[in-house]
């Protein structure tokens, strides 16, 4: 079996540059890039790839399947919809990443989510626990 050099880690799966950025954020941290396993490193983490433009973990993907309405996945987007499925959707593409299947359609390759179904259900659910909630 073949060992990929880069494999993925951590609770959003962080790959390549990422990876790396992980292990130097949690050195940076606590002292130790071994701590990159801590949640509170890697939630902190999360935040920085988040709100830093020049740290950004976000990619702009194009979502969907031929046939309909193609979703663009931006952090803008993201910040922007009003639908739990369509943000569980951009998160999972421009964020984690995990996308396979690309597909030409109008020129352009679109992207299929791992688990797409399953994600949608769960944003619907989530999004529907709190919704009304008044805190």
């Amino acid at each position: 079996m073949r060992r990929m050099k880069y494999r993925a880690m951590g609770l959003f799966q962080w790959a390549g540059k990422r990876r790396e950025n992980l292990k130097a954020f949690a050195k940076d941290m606590t002292g130790d890039e071994e701590n990159w396993k801590d949640i509170v490193v890697q939630c902190e983490f999360v935040m920085k790839e988040y709100e830093s433009p020049s740290d950004s973990g976000w990619l702009t993907f194009r979502l969907g399947y031929p046939g309909e309405e193609i979703l663009v996945g931006t952090q803008g987007n993201f910040e922007n919809t009003k639908e739990p499925s369509e943000a569980a959707l951009i998160w999972a593409a421009s964020f984690e990443r995990c996308v396979e299947n690309g597909v030409k359609v109008e020129e352009k390759i679109v992207y299929e989510i791992q688990e797409r179904e399953l994600r949608i259900q769960y944003a619907r659910e989530i999004y529907g626990e709190f919704a009304d909630r008044e805190d």
